[in-house]
């Protein structure tokens, strides 16, 4: 009876681990127009995530953003297609209170890269969609989302990468849109980001 179970534990553990494994039938630049194919993997051919990695603060006007950012290749939200993406974890102070420390986050592994407080996977052309629009059409900068953590929504995030007073950086901006809520129910949690304010973060 021992050997039944410990066959059958085999088996579905067997079963299991082919079941997560990943699997794609073809590479496509992710900077290019198709997205969301299965069995494709969407991968940063021209290595434009890699000029983002790293640390970055930002601290001014009681402010303080630190982002520590890494590459991650081949996530993948379903196993029906793959990507690389920017991920990472970030500390925010407000006033020199500490609201959020969540660096240790780009240190998760997560096969599914938008688990991860910050994830970005869309990168977009310089001249347009209300950000980097003084920035030449050759220039790439990413969008995504980041985490708030103090009420777990999400807000949007847009990067580029900058140079300031001679050091290089990344200028971002971070947006959440309207929320509606039926009369008489609570006031929901403010968002504790910085929200609609182009901050430029130093890289350490």
């Amino acid at each position: 009876m021992k050997q039944i179970a410990t066959l059958l534990l085999f088996l579905l553990f067997s079963g299991f681990c082919v079941a997560q494994t990943k699997s794609y039938t073809s590479i496509k630049n992710i900077d290019g127009p198709d997205y969301a194919e299965t069995g494709v993997y969407y991968k940063d051919l021209d290595n434009i995530f890699d000029n983002f990695t790293g640390t970055y603060l930002y601290d001014e006007n009681g402010i303080y953003l630190k982002f520590v950012l890494q590459k991650k290749e081949v996530s993948s939200m379903n196993n029906f297609y793959f990507e690389d993406m920017i991920i990472g974890g970030y500390q925010l102070k407000i006033n020199k209170i500490e609201i959020a420390n969540v660096l240790d986050d780009v240190s998760s592994n997560f096969s599914n890269g938008i688990k991860h407080v910050i994830s970005c996977n869309l990168i977009l052309p310089g001249g347009g969609y209300g950000f980097c629009e003084e920035c030449p059409s050759s220039e790439r900068w990413l969008m995504g989302y980041i985490k708030d953590i103090t009420t777990g929504k999400s807000c949007e995030l847009r990067m580029r990468k900058s140079t300031h007073n001679g050091q290089e950086a990344i200028k971002i901006e971070m947006f959440r849109g309207m929320e509606t809520r039926v009369a008489g129910s609570p006031t929901p949690l403010a968002i504790s980001l910085p929200l609609f304010q182009e901050l430029i973060l130093i890289k350490q």
